[in-house]
């Protein structure tokens, strides 16, 4: 008698008879183990009725894996590779067989395509996300939409501009073209709108500061109206450090 070392068991064998009372459950396994190690099959008297309908279930495909394995030990298809039938199998499981490759080859095209159109969407939103450095037509663009739509904030930056005292959008389109769009932090330029609505917010507070003519700095005002003020608030504040140091050095001589 021919054996075997292994089986497949299939999971839809376990369901089935996990559906038969406990006392027909073994019989039905060593049913099925048996004819799946060694070919043979089980008698009439040796299975249940639930058993019979099991085992009918279970019949064909524990077959059909016997044929593959008697093909496997006879060096396996002759005809592989030739566009020929195995002549070990009948011409339906032929078939059949060859209807499921065909459903499996369909699966994996789908897959594919599925993982193709994927990876298209994800190198768009890439290409979406990468920077592109903005033309000074659309700098100046943005300058007058953001200064039109925010008229309270930027009124100060607004005369000046009327004025020809200061250009934003130039002065910030020729520093980052310079500079290859990299921020004073090192990392390259993510979205340009936000860096020059912040390089608009710090020119405005230059300009307040010039027309109230005063800086406040860590709770200290300095007057910043002319070179000579400025000249007299660095004059006191060396001063004013000068004589902490004639302290400092009287109190450690003490």
């Amino acid at each position: 008698m021919e054996t075997r070392e292994g089986f497949i068991f299939y999971k839809s064998f376990f369901d089935a008879i996990e559906l038969a009372q406990e006392s027909e459950q073994l019989p039905i396994y060593r049913c099925l183990v048996k004819y799946g190690l060694t070919g043979q099959e089980p008698d009439d008297k040796e299975l249940s009725a639930m058993g019979k309908v099991i085992w009918n279930m279970a019949k064909p495909q524990l077959e059909k894996n016997w044929r593959k394995y008697q093909a496997g030990c006879k060096g396996g298809n002759p005809n592989f590779g030739k566009g020929k039938p195995n002549p070990y199998y009948n011409q339906q499981d032929n078939q059949q067989d060859n209807q499921q490759d065909n459903h499996l080859n369909k699966d994996k095209d789908k897959d594919k395509e599925k993982d193709k159109d994927k990876d298209n969407i994800e190198s768009v939103e890439r290409k979406r996300q990468a920077f592109s450095p903005p033309t000074t037509t659309e700098v100046y663009t943005f300058q007058q939409d953001f200064v039109l739509n925010h008229s309270e904030l930027c009124a100060p930056i607004k005369n000046a501009i009327g004025n020809n005292d200061i250009d934003p959008a130039a002065n910030f389109y020729d520093y980052f073209t310079s500079t290859g769009w990299v921020l004073s932090n090192g990392r390259k330029m993510k979205d340009w709108r936000a860096a020059f609505r912040k390089w608009l917010r710090n020119d405005i507070e230059k300009l307040k500061i010039k027309e109230r003519g005063t800086l406040t700095s860590r709770g200290n005002t300095y007057n910043t109206s002319s070179k000579e003020s400025r000249a007299n608030d660095a004059a006191s504040i060396i001063a004013r450090l000068e004589a902490k140091e004639k302290e400092s050095a009287a109190a450690a001589i003490e």
